[in-house]
């Protein structure tokens, strides 16, 4: 039921961020004030609740502070990426493009990545998907790649 209530506030938020570039606006609501935050090129909103913080968009996550390496030349596509924080914990999630082919960013991430921590690879035609993983499913810290390849783009 919770998770309900902060989804209802989260639309809630995102329908005001859509109004509000470079504005900030403050809501009452049933739940607790939420409080929006668009940045003035409309491209990074954050989302404030007495619960915790989700800031979205094209400059919501640098690649370089998730602790994992960031392919050469890898752009911030442009959904660009997520960050929440909680009293229970958080997560990031950014996404990167490049023009590169699959077989070389996933040789790239293999080399780089712990020994054995490719959870994941397969291909099918002209796509490709890898996965590597470090942290074990019950541990509360985990960090994931996922590499997907087609025919002129491989998202990261």
């Amino acid at each position: 039921m919770r998770t309900y209530k902060i989804a209802a506030i989260a639309v809630v938020a995102l329908a005001l961020a859509g109004c509000s570039s470079g504005h900030k606006t403050t809501v009452a609501t049933s739940a607790g004030t939420v409080t929006t935050d668009t940045s003035s090129d409309s491209k990074t909103t954050t989302i404030t609740t007495q619960n915790g913080s989700l800031k979205m968009g094209q400059n919501a996550v640098d690649p370089a502070s998730l602790g994992l390496p960031v392919y050469p030349g890898a752009t911030t596509a442009d959904g660009g990426g997520w960050s929440m924080q909680s009293k229970e914990g958080g997560g990031q999630v950014v996404t990167l493009t490049t023009t590169d082919s699959f077989d070389a960013v996933e040789a790239w991430y293999k080399s780089k990545m712990p020994a054995d921590s490719e959870a994941m690879n397969m291909k099918s035609g002209d796509t490709a998907s890898a996965i590597f993983k470090v942290g074990k499913d019950s541990d509360s810290d985990q960090s994931t790649i996922m590499i997907d390849g087609e025919k002129d783009q491989t998202t990261i």
